[in-house]
């Protein structure tokens, strides 16, 4: 609404005459119902965004510690192939209802999309069997390494630079970790203060922390493609997807890998077993000693559907 505002009033009444003229200026009125349609959308989303995807996480390790003798069949078969899931109905919105998929985009060569399909395969395979061995607090801790990683490979790779509340940032996700490391050093943990470890948790810990390098490696190379190129970020997912989860498969004999105890180190003969069971299991079927396969598809079901909140809220962001 645009009312007129006089702003050109003298204090003495008797100097102001009929013919003097007056002038006015146009402000605008904003209500809290226009603060809130501006605003509030957009907070909305963001607080979507952040709930749905830590209460993915979240179910992602939960599955993870269910069916922690068929890790390999959770990283290499069943997450990429339920992002995939989530993916197409996206990719296919968007390339016939959007139309923002072009043809030049299809002709995008391939060869960035596997590069971008092993890295991911690689990271979330490390990830996969490296968090099924970890409390919760290192978990949280140690993925946030990410970012540091992120910065140091874009400054070395790309000449980035960074101020000072990036850098304060970074120090504060180092100094989390090295209390948490602290606690770890004295066999304790967050959640209870005299709590015995688990076996090998330093490897562990290091094993998912190099788990970040790939996944932030493969992460610049989607935002150089991003920034570099017109190129719909929900058609590169899915290529890049499909060419995780073909990586993934192809990277199945990684399983026979001797990893510390508690890791189940799988016998070349037992493959067949492996997967027959692991299916079982992610069925809620307990298959040999120490399974705990119960509400395993309801946790994915669960995850998959956290996962399409997340990614149409960000369709609807990036559609705005």
């Amino acid at each position: 609404m645009m009312s007129p505002v006089p702003i050109n009033i003298t204090a003495d009444e008797d100097s102001s005459t009929e013919d003097e003229p007056i002038a006015y200026r146009d402000t605008e009125r904003t209500s809290w119902r226009d603060i809130v349609k501006k605003y509030g959308i957009g907070v909305l989303c963001l607080v979507v965004l952040i709930v749905s995807r830590s209460i993915e996480f979240v179910l992602f390790v939960r599955i993870a510690r269910k069916m922690h003798h068929y890790l390999f069949l959770i990283s290499n078969i069943l997450i990429p192939l339920g992002a995939l899931i989530v993916d197409v109905p996206l990719l296919l919105f968007q390339i016939f209802v959007s139309k923002s998929v072009t043809h030049d985009m299809r002709r995008s060569p391939w060869w960035k999309y596997i590069v971008m399909g092993i890295l991911d395969a690689i990271g979330l395979m490390l990830t996969i069997v490296a968090t099924a061995f970890l409390t919760g607090p290192s978990i949280v801790n140690i993925s946030t390494t990410i970012i540091i990683v992120h910065i140091f490979i874009s400054i070395f790779a790309t000449k980035a630079r960074y101020n000072a509340l990036h850098i304060g940032g970074a120090l504060i996700i180092a100094i989390s970790i090295g209390v948490q490391i602290t606690a770890t050093s004295q066999g304790k943990t967050w959640t209870t203060a005299y709590q015995a470890i688990t076996k090998n948790t330093w490897f562990w810990m290091l094993l998912l922390f190099v788990a970040n390098i790939p996944i932030a490696i493969s992460n610049m190379l989607k935002e150089h493609m991003i920034s570099t190129t017109n190129v719909d970020v929900f058609y590169m997912n899915a290529r890049a997807g499909f060419c995780q989860l073909t990586s993934s498969i192809v990277m199945m004999p990684l399983i026979f890998i001797p990893f510390p105890q508690p890791y189940f180190t799988l016998n070349k003969f037992h493959f067949p077993f492996y997967i027959t069971s692991g299916l079982k299991c992610f069925f809620g079927s307990n298959n040999i000693s120490g399974d705990n396969c119960s509400d395993s598809f309801a946790l994915f079901i669960a995850m998959l559907f956290c996962s399409c909140i997340f990614h149409y809220a960000l369709l609807f962001v990036c559609s705005t």
